[in-house]
């Protein structure tokens, strides 16, 4: 009888042992992800299409098939908010909880009121994106037609060399740093293109008339498709494309890379979560999640 007794005690410990394990374990998965279900549907925020971002953003998520009902060069989901700017897309998240979008890496600089979240677990900044293993990792691309203008040559040397410097501070550059002397050709350089590299592209800009106040260096931004199709046209010198060129393009155009950066996925400073799947951001882009309690599940 008194052995009986010692059995049953046991057996009632191990139930209450296994009830408080479980316990444990749910709250600590409510501690992780709590607060997903008052956010209600996602509110997607995606790019231009001819965005170079955007591209590049589909291309490495894996919906970059043509969509078929809209004409879009991807599949994302026909009730994203469309916005033209890297600005844009972090003010519309800093305002609405539930929103989620991506940016270039560099346009990241005093932004208030989101998150920047980790990509399969690994967190962006300079070393993950030189070593390759931040997911959406890219290139920074500059076209134009090879010619004699001692101008653009000039400008050009000096966005592989000094300007790089200039890289360094926000994105990981792609050449050595080195001296530069301006023999200061006189003229105009006009450079087109995406509004993810414009930023860095005018503070090189600003570096080099400083070095030759004879020319003068006009950077446009509108998207890397635009850009390129303007120098195509010869409407422009130079393109600032923020995705690699189509083939069509490389026969055209002489091209390099001038900088490497990462593709940040933004939230709500306010939205829970940490961390996101490539699979997650596809199904959500593509409309396969439709609210955030869903990523519980």
């Amino acid at each position: 009888m008194k052995n009986r007794k010692v059995m049953l005690g046991i057996i009632v410990l191990t139930a209450i042992c296994g009830c408080r394990s479980v316990g444990t374990h749910e709250s600590i998965l409510k501690e992780q992800i709590s607060g997903l279900d008052k956010l209600g549907n996602v509110m997607v925020i995606t790019r231009e299409d001819g965005s170079g971002t955007r591209n590049t953003f589909s291309q490495l998520t894996g919906f970059d098939e043509k969509n078929k009902e809209t004409g879009a060069s991807d599949l994302t989901r026909t009730d994203a908010e469309t916005a033209d700017s890297a600005s844009l897309v972090l003010e519309t998240i800093a305002q609405e909880k539930n929103a989620i979008g991506y940016v270039s890496m560099g346009a990241l600089d005093d932004a208030q009121g989101v998150k920047v979240l980790q990509i399969d677990g690994k967190t962006l900044n300079a070393e993950t994106v030189q070593k390759g293993t931040y997911p959406l990792s890219r290139s920074f691309y500059i076209a134009y037609y090879e010619n004699d203008n001692e101008l653009e040559q000039e400008f050009l040397r000096f966005i592989r060399g000094k300007g790089q410097e200039t890289v360094e501070k926000q994105y990981v550059a792609v050449g050595k740093a080195s001296t530069f002397v301006s023999l200061r050709p006189k003229g105009t350089i006009m450079v087109d293109g995406s509004t993810s590299i414009a930023p860095l592209m005018e503070v090189i800009a600003e570096e080099y008339m400083q070095q030759n106040p004879e020319a003068e260096i006009v950077i446009e931004e509108s998207d890397s498709s635009k850009g390129i199709d303007s120098v195509i046209k010869r409407n422009a010198e130079i393109a600032m494309s923020s995705r690699e060129l189509k083939d069509y393009e490389k026969e055209l155009l002489d091209y390099e890379t001038i900088a490497k950066e990462g593709i940040a996925v933004v939230v709500n400073e306010e939205n829970p979560l940490e961390t996101i799947t490539l699979e997650q951001l596809r199904k959500i882009y593509i409309g396969e999640i439709d609210s955030w309690k869903q990523l519980n599940e």
